[in-house]
């Protein structure tokens, strides 16, 4: 009689053997596809969003490759595993070069919070209690509904004297600074949304401070979308300022055409010079009031000029389904 153990053996582990060999050629596609054409097309930018979440998988999928000797498919997932490294390894080494170079001695240090509060889905009280223990100076918000803007005002009007506020409900920002506000515009670009420009006088040094939340569509026709476009021009502004933060809920991620337009014109981004790990922050929360992990990291800090990062991080929950980022600044 045939010894059927082995057949039989092989024949358990084939499903997952084929869904482990479908990956790793959907990944290898992908990233050909993103190689050759970049964002061209809209589904690969869409794809990208998560990718770090896919390009993972890899790692877990390698041993069962090579266990099961599936040579080709082991091939791919080092392929995939390799581009996560690529993207994103940097992020997880001690000590971030960034970090490193802003440690020789600064005349002025700051610390800077950006924070999309959600539209009302937070309570007022924990909002301000996050605020409140940041320990920043200047704190950039989105999503701020009117009422609670009121509540914001007056209760943070001791610790932050100085404060700005534009729009109401989704378009609704706000600056608040422990540090005098010189002058102060909102402004629009060709997307729905107000941007927030602001001159702070920190210890006597000018600080330009820019806060977006622009609209950013990813779809079929998203490379004509108005608050894709807004990016390059955003950059032309904040590079032409001096020294300059622009911080804010952007709505990409950074593998993202926006992302890369602002970093391309020379914003640095403060989490990947001076933070650690994906830095992810939303959705923290949903509408329902169920807790979720964050998947994407679309809140961000930009610096231009003569400042650097000296630590980023992301801050704790406010009830938000955005988790706030933090960053001590230095020049």
């Amino acid at each position: 009689m045939s010894d059927t153990s082995g057949v039989g053996k092989t024949q358990k582990w084939r499903p997952l053997l084929l869904l482990v060999d479908f990956y790793g050629a959907f990944m290898v596609a992908y990233l050909f596809l993103r190689l050759i054409s970049g964002d061209r097309f809209w589904v690969v930018e869409l794809f990208s969003t998560v990718a770090h979440w896919f390009l993972l998988l890899s790692f877990v999928f390698l041993p069962l490759a090579f266990i099961r000797r599936r040579w080709g498919t082991l091939g791919m997932l080092l392929v995939s595993s390799t581009a996560f490294v690529y993207l994103f390894g940097g992020l997880f080494l001690p000590g971030p070069s960034g970090q490193k170079a802003c440690q020789v001695p600064k005349s002025v240090s700051l610390r800077v919070m950006t924070y999309n509060i959600s539209h009302g889905l937070a309570s007022s009280a924990a909002l301000v209690d996050v605020m409140e223990r940041s320990g920043a100076e200047v704190i950039a918000l989105q999503e701020l509904p009117s009422g609670q803007a009121d509540i914001v005002r007056e209760e943070l009007k001791d610790l932050y004297p100085h404060q700005v506020f534009y729009g109401k409900g989704f378009s609704g920002i706000a600056l608040l600074s422990q540090y005098p506000i010189l002058d102060e515009e909102s402004f629009t670009l060709k997307g729905p949304r107000p941007y927030l420009r602001a001159k702070v006088d920190v210890e006597g040094e000018p600080l330009m401070i820019f806060v977006a939340h622009p609209v950013v569509r990813m779809g079929p026709g998203s490379h004509d979308a108005p608050g894709r476009s807004d990016m390059q021009r955003l950059a032309e502004m904040a590079l032409g300022e001096g020294r300059t933060i622009l911080l804010g809920d952007f709505n990409f991620t950074d593998q993202n055409q926006g992302y890369r337009v602002l970093t391309r014109a020379g914003l640095v981004d403060a989490h990947r010079s001076a933070g650690w790990g994906l830095g992810l922050t939303y959705p923290k929360k949903g509408w329902s009031g169920g807790v979720r992990l964050p998947l994407v990291r679309i809140d961000f800090v930009f610096l231009a000029g003569e400042i650097c990062a000296q630590r980023a991080w992301v801050g704790e929950d406010g009830g938000s389904d955005h988790l706030p980022v933090l960053a001590d600044v230095a020049w």
